[in-house]
C-alpha cells in the first residue's frame, strides 16, 4: 500500500484503519474473498522504505472514511499493524515478484499482490531488522 504521506500510516497504527481508492479496494475486496489471510505492506510514496505490516480483519464502515480526511478515498478497513519499523529498499534488492513481471518489490504499485514466498522473506527480514534494533 502507498501512502502520500507519512501520517496517513501514523493515522493507521492509531486507529486500526487503512482507507484505499476504488482501484486498490477491488483489488483487496477481492482477495479478502479468495484468501485465508491478507496482509498490506506499506510504503510512502518517495520514501524508498517499506514502513510497515498490517493484516486486515475486513471491511469497516464507510462512516469511518472521515477519520482520513481525503475526498479520493472510498473504501476502509479494519488492520492490525504487525510491523511497524522501516525497512530500506536496498536491503529487498534479492526480493522480486513472479506476479509484477519479475519486477524488484520496491517497483510495486499501490494494492500490487505478492507472491507469499516473497511476502515470508520481506517478514524474515522485518524480522532481523527488530533483533539488530534492540543489539542482538
Amino acid at each position: 500500500m502507498s501512502s502520500l504521506h507519512p501520517g496517513m500510516l501514523e493515522l493507521s497504527q492509531a486507529n486500526g484503519l487503512w482507507a484505499t481508492g476504488q482501484a486498490t479496494a477491488s483489488r483487496i475486496n477481492a482477495a479478502l474473498q479468495e484468501c485465508q489471510a491478507l496482509f498490506l505492506v506499506f510504503t510512502v510514496q518517495g520514501s524508498s522504505y517499506f514502513h510497515g505490516l498490517a493484516s486486515v480483519s475486513g471491511l469497516a464502515p464507510s462512516n469511518l472514511l472521515s477519520a482520513f480526511g481525503q475526498s479520493n478515498l472510498t473504501t476502509v478497513y479494519f488492520v492490525n499493524w504487525i510491523k511497524s519499523t522501516s525497512i530500506p529498499f536496498t536491503h529487498t534488492q534479492s526480493l522480486y515478484n513472479v506476479l509484477c513481471d519479475n519486477q524488484p518489490i520496491s517497483m510495486s504499485r499501490d494494492g500490487q499482490e505478492l507472491e507469499v514466498s516473497v511476502g515470508e522473506e520481506l517478514v524474515k527480514l522485518w524480522n532481523a531488522v527488530a533483533v539488530s534494533s534492540r543489539g542482538g
